[in-house]
This record gives C-alpha cells, sequence and structure tokens, in this order.
C-alpha cells in the first residue's frame, strides 16, 4: 500500500472514531437533562409487572401476634361483680310481668362469678356484704350456693341464723338447699315473692348437726307467713329426712313460732307429707297433729 494511502485510512477512522465519541457524549447529556415524567396519582394503575412506592414488594405474612392477656393483678375499670349486681338490680327494678327472663339470667351470671376463681368470688362476696337492697342481696346470696366449699357454707348457716331480714334469709336457705353437681334426680323448683319471682331449684337441706340446729332456731322465730317462701324447701327436706320433721316439733310440746303461724292450708299440706316417716318420735308426731 501506498504512503498516501495508508494516510487516508488513518484519517478516515480517525473521524470515525470521534463521530462515535461525540454520539456517546450527546446521549449522556440528552438523558440527564430529560424532563422526569409526570407523578403518577394513587388511584393510578400501577404497571404491570412494576412496583412502586404505593405498592411494597410482596412479602409473605409474619406470625399472627398473640392477643395481650392481662395478668391477674389487673384489675378491670368496670369490675364483673359490680356488673353482675346491677344486673340484678335493674332486673328487679322492671315490672314483674317484664321481670322474668331478666332475673333469672341475672341470677346465672351471678352464680357464674360465685363458682368462679376464688378471688373474683370473694370479690363478689365483699360486694354482697355491701349491699343494702334487701332484694338484691338475697338474690346474689341465693347464686353463692354454687360454691359447696366449708367456708361458704359457714357463711351461709351464719346468715340463715342472724340475716337481717327475710330476704337475705331466704337468699342463704336457697343457696344451702341448691342440689349438688353429683344430683341425679331431677330436682324441684318453685318462685321466691320475697326475691321477686326468683325461679330456683332446690334438693332437701343436708343432714347435718350444725344446719340443723340453725334451721331449728330459724323456724322457731319466725313468722310462717312473713317467711312462707321457706315452704317448699322446709317440706321437701322434712318430707325426705325425718330429722327436719323432729325440728318442726321444737321441744317436742310445740310446734315451732313459724308451722304454728303457716296458714290452715298449708299446715295440712305439710302435716300430710311428713307424717308418713315411721320413725317420728310420739311426741313430735303428737305436736303435728294438734294434740
Amino acid at each position: 500500500m501506498s504512503r498516501y494511502a495508508s494516510r487516508t485510512l488513518f484519517l478516515a477512522l480517525c473521524v470515525v472514531g470521534a463521530s462515535v465519541l461525540a454520539w456517546v457524549l450527546y446521549r449522556e447529556d440528552a438523558e440527564e437533562t430529560a424532563p422526569l415524567p409526570a407523578a403518577r396519582e394513587l388511584g393510578d394503575e400501577a404497571p404491570r409487572g412494576g412496583r412502586t412506592r404505593e405498592t411494597p414488594p410482596d412479602i409473605a405474612p409474619g406470625p399472627t401476634p398473640e392477643p395481650q392477656v392481662l395478668s391477674n393483678d389487673v384489675v378491670p375499670r368496670i369490675l364483673p361483680p359490680d356488673a353482675a349486681i346491677e344486673d340484678i338490680r335493674d332486673a328487679l327494678a322492671i315490672t314483674a310481668a317484664e321481670r322474668k327472663e331478666p332475673l333469672q339470667l341475672a341470677f346465672i351470671n351471678a352464680e357464674r362469678l360465685a363458682g368462679g376463681t376464688s378471688r373474683v368470688a370473694s370479690l363478689l362476696r365483699r360486694r354482697v356484704a355491701d349491699l343494702t337492697d334487701r332484694r338484691v342481696r338475697g338474690v346474689a346470696i341465693a347464686a353463692s350456693g354454687i360454691d359447696r366449699s366449708e367456708a361458704n357454707t359457714k357463711r351461709l348457716r351464719l346468715l340463715l341464723r342472724d340475716g337481717e331480714s327475710n330476704e337475705v334469709r331466704m337468699g342463704a336457705l336457697i343457696a344451702l338447699a341448691r342440689p349438688p353437681s353429683e344430683w341425679n334426680e331431677i330436682p324441684a323448683s318453685a318462685e321466691s315473692s320475697l326475691l321477686g319471682g326468683l325461679r330456683y331449684t332446690y334438693a332437701p337441706l343436708p343432714d347435718e348437726s350444725r344446719l340443723l340446729a340453725v334451721v331449728g332456731r330459724v323456724l322457731d322465730d319466725v313468722d310462717g307467713v312473713a317467711f312462707r317462701d321457706a315452704l317448699p324447701i322446709i317440706m321437701h327436706s322434712a318430707k325426705t329426712r325425718a330429722v327436719y320433721a323432729t325440728v318442726l316439733a321444737a321441744d317436742g310440746k310445740r310446734a315451732c313460732r313459724w308451722y304454728r303461724t303457716l296458714s290452715k292450708e298449708d299446715r295440712d299440706t305439710l302435716r300430710t307429707r311428713i307424717l308418713h316417716h315411721k320413725s317420728l318420735l310420739p311426741e313430735v308426731r303428737r305436736v303435728l297433729n294438734g294434740r
């Protein structure tokens, strides 16, 4: 190749190289100075397959956090025992025709608390002890019969013996006569007019010497007309267990005050139910027969 041809080829390559370098530099400048695309509205559909700041990347969900559980030391702002007592109060405040269902529901809720943890049951007992409304207190005491502990049984015996009203005594009597959980028979049921028509179930009172002494003392102290609500439980207990028929005879010389002051119809019904006991002492039979 001649010297002139080589120079010509070299110049041509230099021109081509310069052109390529100029084109590259121009493209970079154009990209840096190009205007940014308009911001996408939140409601606009994201580009298919694209990811924006509003659409975070797909991440597998983590485990659901466990619900927070309050410790036993945390006391709610509204205590359940207070709410249960207010439910009883509200039910007793409405008319008798509309009271039945809400009163039974309030009674069941109070039973659940009385049979719950020792802390809740103890708190309920303290709240009930402070009540001044006799009917509300009587219903709440009746609900505590679900607690069969010796401590609660002793408390109920004292309430039956020393209760400041017939409503309180009736609540304690209902609680003491509550059928135990292992009771296999269909329990009897009755309504207490003293406690606003409360419907309750009952079994014979236990044949226990301390309770017998308390029942005897109460029946020798109360008026049969004012405390007629006790008739279903006393009748059922005396019919089932002769010792309660004996309690009615007081000292064996005359019947207890409660029996004497019942209506003639109630006395006749009660006597018919209990004189079938062959083990009754002659003096008890004589007293109950009014001789």
